[in-house]
C-alpha cells in the first residue's frame, strides 16, 4: 500500500491526473478474449459473436471450432466432445459403425459378448483395459486382431487371452516391424486346440497408456485340424506324426486306436518297433524306483548316495521289471522326450531323496565307450551290476560332466544309476560316446533284462491304466 501511495503522490506532484489520461496504465483496458480484437495467443475473436453453441464459431475460449468441442461443426458429422471412441462418434468427428465396447468391462468376468467376424469399436483413456468374449467349440481356434479405425495400426497395443475360468493364457505385445499387435493362431500355441467354452481377450495401451480409438477383430474357427496348417506343440504330438493329439485316432503311433488304448499318449502297443537312444545319443526309456524320502546321506559328504540298498535286494544285484517290487517303491517307466530326466516331474518327496533308473542297451558290436553322465546332485552308477563310478558332490545336471570307460561288448547290457538330491533340482541325463568324444548313437534300448522291448496294454493292476504309463502300476 505503501509503495502505491507514493506512486500516487508522484503523479500529482507532476501535474498528472490519477486515472483520468487514456494513455495512463492504469485506465487502459488489457487484451481479453471476446473483445473482437486478435490478440497474441488467440485463435479467433469475434467479440459477442464468440460461441460455445453454435458451428463454426470462435468459442468463448478463443479457440476455433474443432473436433472434440461437443459441437457439430461444418465438417463433422459427429462431435461428443469426448475424443475417444467406442461411443458412436470417434476422435475424428466420424460415426462408428458396428458393435461399440460397452463399460464396466476392465476385467475377464465383466467381459462384452461380441460376434465373431465382425469389428468391434473402441476407446482407452489412461489405465484403461476392454475385455471380450467369445463362445468356442471343442476342438476351435481364435484369431485376434487389433487395428485403428482406419485398418492401419493404432499407438502400441497389447492383447491378452484367457481361459473360461480366468487364467492368463497368452499375452501378444505389438510386433516391432510395424506396431501391430495380432493373435496368431498359426503362432501362437495358446489360441488353437482349444477346449470348449468362453474365451476372452483384453486390449490395453502399451504401460496403459491412453489409445483414443480402435477396432478389435475376433475371428473363431471349428475345427483346428481341418485346413489350418498348425504346428502342433511336441507335448500335443508323442508320435511326431504332424497331427495333433486332438486330430490323431493314434495319438501314440503304437498301432493301438486311441479309443482301445490303455496309454493313449504313451507307445504299449503291438507296433511300438524298436526303442533305440535319440539321436544324440541320450537314454530316453527308463525304469524309475523312488522316492525314497529322508535317506541318510553316504560317508563322502552332504550330497553323498546312501549305501541303504532301496530296492530290497543289494544294488548291484536289481534286475528290476516294469510293476515290480522296489522295496518301498514300485519300478515305472518313464519316457523322456528331451534329454534331461526330471525326477521332479516324477516324484514329489522331501530332502534328502534318493531314486534309482535303469535301462538295458544292446550292441550289435564289441567296442570301447564311456558313460557320459550328468546329475543332480550325487550318483553312483553301476554297469552289469559293477559299480564303475560314485559322485558325493552337489551340483546341477552338467552335460557329460562325468565319464566312466565301460566295455560294450556284442549284446545286451544293463545301466542302473542311484541319484541323491540335497535340495533344490533333482534330475540326470547318460548316454553312452567313444573315446573320442563322439555320441554313440546305435543303441537298441529296452526295459527288459528279457531282451527288445515287447508289450502288450499289460496293466498290472486292473485299474485300466497301461503299465508303461501307470505312475502306480
Amino acid at each position: 500500500m505503501r509503495s502505491h501511495l507514493t506512486l500516487t503522490l508522484l503523479l500529482a506532484a507532476c501535474g498528472g491526473a490519477v486515472g483520468t489520461d487514456a494513455d495512463d496504465p492504469f485506465t487502459t483496458p488489457l487484451p481479453t478474449c471476446g473483445d473482437g480484437v486478435l490478440d497474441l495467443g488467440e485463435e479467433c475473436d469475434d467479440g459477442a459473436a464468440n460461441s460455445d453453441a453454435g458451428a463454426d464459431a470462435c468459442r468463448s475460449t478463443c479457440r476455433v471450432a474443432s473436433c472434440g468441442d461437443g459441437v457439430v461443426d461444418g465438417d463433422e458429422v459427429c462431435d461428443d466432445g469426448n475424443g475417444i471412441g467406442g461411443d458412436g462418434c470417434d476422435p475424428t468427428c466420424s460415426p462408428e459403425t458396428g458393435p461399440l465396447e460397452a463399460e464396466p468391462n476392465d476385467v475377464p468376468f465383466q467381459a462384452t459378448a461380441v460376434q465373431p467376424g465382425l469389428p468391434v469399436s473402441g476407446g482407452l483413456p489412461e489405465y484403461d483395459v476392454d475385455c471380450y468374449k467369445v463362445s468356442v467349440a471343442d476342438n476351435a481356434w481364435i484369431d485376434a486382431r487389433a487395428t485403428g479405425p482406419d485398418g492401419t495400426c493404432p499407438p502400441e497395443l497389447v492383447l491378452t487371452l484367457f481361459a473360461p475360468d480366468g487364467d492368463e493364457l497368452s499375452i501378444l505385445y505389438p510386433e516391432a516391424e510395424d506396431g501391430c499387435v495380432h493373435l496368431d493362431p498359426s503362432v501362437v500355441e495358446d489360441a488353437r486346440f482349444l477346449d470348449a467354452g468362453d474365451y476372452t481377450v483384453c486390449v490395453e495401451g502399451l504401460l496403459r497408456t491412453a489409445v483414443p480409438a480402435y477396432k478389435l477383430t475376433l475371428e473363431v474357427g471349428d475345427d483346428s485340424c481341418l485346413g489350418t496348417g498348425f504346428t502342433p506343440d511336441p507335448e500335443d504330438d508323442p508320435d511326431r506324426d504332424g497331427l495333433a493329439n486332438a486330430c490323431d485316432s493314434d495319438d501314440d503311433g503304437d498301432g493301438v486306436l486311441d479309443e482301445d488304448d490303455n496309454c493313449p499318449t504313451t507307445p504299449n502297443g503291438g507296433q511300438i518297433g524298436r526303442m533305440t537312444t535319440a539321436r544324440n545319443g541320450y537314454i530316453v526309456h527308463w525304469l524309475l524306483a523312488g522316492p525314497y524320502a529322508n535317506v541318510p546321506v553316504g560317508p563322502l559328504g552332504s550330497c553323498d548316495p546312501s549305501e541303504v540298498d532301496q530296492t530290497g535286494v543289494p544294488d548291484a544285484e536289481a534286475v528290476p521289471e516294469l510293476a515290480g517290487s522296489a522295496g518301498d517303491a514300485t519300478w515305472i517307466a518313464w519316457f523322456e522326450p528331451g534329454e534331461t530326466i526330471d525326477l521332479t516331474d516324477v516324484y514329489d518327496a522331501q530332502t534328502y531323496r534318493e531314486a534309482y533308473a535303469v535301462s538295458w542297451v544292446y550292441s550289435a558290436t564289441t567296442r570301447d565307450a564311456v558313460l557320459a553322465v550328468g546329475a543332480d546332485d550325487g550318483h553312483r552308477v553301476w554297469f552289469d551290476g559293477e559299480l564303475i563310478g560314485n559322485d558325493p558332490t552337489c551340483h546341477g545336471v552338467n552335460t557329460d560332466q562325468f565319464g566312466y570307460p565301460v566295455e560294450l561288448t556284442a549284446g545286451w547290457h544293463r545301466v542302473m544309476i542311484k541319484v541323491h538330491d540335497h535340495g533344490g533340482g533333482w534330475g540326470f541325463k547318460a548316454r553312452f560316446k567313444t573315446p573320442g568324444g563322439s555320441a554313440i548313437t546305435d543303441l537298441e534300448v529296452s526295459l527288459s533284462a528279457l531282451g527288445s522291448w515287447v508289450d502288450d496294454q499289460g496293466d498290472e493292476d486292473g485299474d485300466h491304466i497301461g503299465d508303461v504309463c501307470d505312475p502306480t502300476p
